[in-house]
């Protein structure tokens, strides 16, 4: 039996420093190939999270914005509209929305992530297929979820640009309550970077859940993630549909599962995103500088992870 370690199971090691000062260290990263951001956080597509004024300020503050696909294809081609003179969203489809993709193709969306709970299966490697051949010269494309190496090294030979990664870790998601599945988010970003780094590492990963502090944004990075997706640590900013109500995809709320794998909740209000990005980014320098690095990319190079007990998961924590 394999061992499955997530953010709280381990820390980095401590590195010679070489940053004069904190401020220095490039955050910068890469959502798909061509599109930088300055903060590598993305906020998740989620009804609660992103919606149009979500995404633009987000945008403004270094980071990306993907709209949710829980609406009409009308309310959604205008939420798109509202961000698109700044090219600041991309957009979700599912595996029934041809006609979602169309409509924001032609709208000019570049940017899509196919959203599915268990991504690894036979339907969604036919529908990647099938928008690869018809639309590889028009958009870039997000897959997602997916936890494993094998998972992941389907859709790299398939050439999509990005990987969303994690099954289970996020605040709102009951799928391994519900069904006993799901892998550790730190092994499975690990396990999916392997498939990336064997069979094209242009392929972005992005780290989808689980977040919960700027520490964990830095364990994620290190570990080979390009980027992270934030639903609850950003829900009760005042640029969320509805700051303070949080619920995942596949609740109740959203669709009516028999066995729903989402909760339904409240998170605190935290005030402007720009301020919650502000904070997060300069946790993320100062994993750097820790780090003995200047850029995330010298950052996964030194990264030395090191198992912490349970009583070094209690002295880690703040204890006053």
């Amino acid at each position: 039996m394999r061992t499955g370690l997530t953010y709280d199971d381990v820390l980095l090691v401590p590195k010679h420093g070489v940053l004069n000062k904190r401020i220095d260290a490039d955050i910068s990263s890469e959502l798909v190939n061509g599109l930088k951001l300055e903060v590598p956080i993305v906020s998740a597509n989620m009804p609660s999270v992103t919606g149009p004024k979500m995404a633009r300020y987000i945008y403004a503050a270094g980071g990306y914005g993907i709209l949710h696909r829980f609406n009409s294809i009308e309310d959604n081609l205008t939420n798109f509209l509202e961000t698109y003179p700044l090219q600041a969203a991309g957009c979700s489809i599912g595996l029934n929305d041809i006609d979602r993709l169309h409509t924001l193709i032609g709208a000019g969306c570049k940017i899509f992530c196919l959203d599915v709970a268990h991504a690894d299966h036979i339907n969604v490697v036919k529908f990647v297929k099938e928008i690869k051949k018809d639309y590889k010269d028009y958009i870039k494309l997000i897959v997602g979820n997916v936890a494993t190496y094998e998972g992941a090294k389907q859709f790299v030979q398939l050439g999509v640009e990005a990987i969303k990664v994690g099954i289970g870790p996020g605040a709102a998601c009951r799928t391994r309550e519900v069904t006993g599945f799901g892998v550790p988010q730190l092994t499975a970003i690990i396990e999916v970077n392997r498939a990336l780094q064997e069979f094209w590492p242009k392929t972005k990963l992005i780290a989808d859940g689980g977040i919960r502090n700027s520490g964990d944004i830095v364990k994620a990075l290190a570990a080979g993630a390009d980027t992270v997706m934030i639903g609850s640590l950003l829900a009760g900013c005042d640029e969320a549909p509805n700051p303070g109500e949080y619920y995942g995809n596949a609740s109740e709320h959203v669709n009516s599962h028999r066995a729903p794998e989402g909760s339904y909740g409240t998170v605190k209000k935290t005030g402007p995103v720009e301020d919650v990005i502000k904070e997060l980014a300069w946790g993320i320098r100062s994993g750097v500088s820790y780090g003995g690095a200047t850029n995330l990319k010298e950052l996964r190079e030194n990264a030395e992870f090191i198992l912490c007990t349970a009583a070094g998961q209690i002295e880690s924590s703040v204890r006053i």
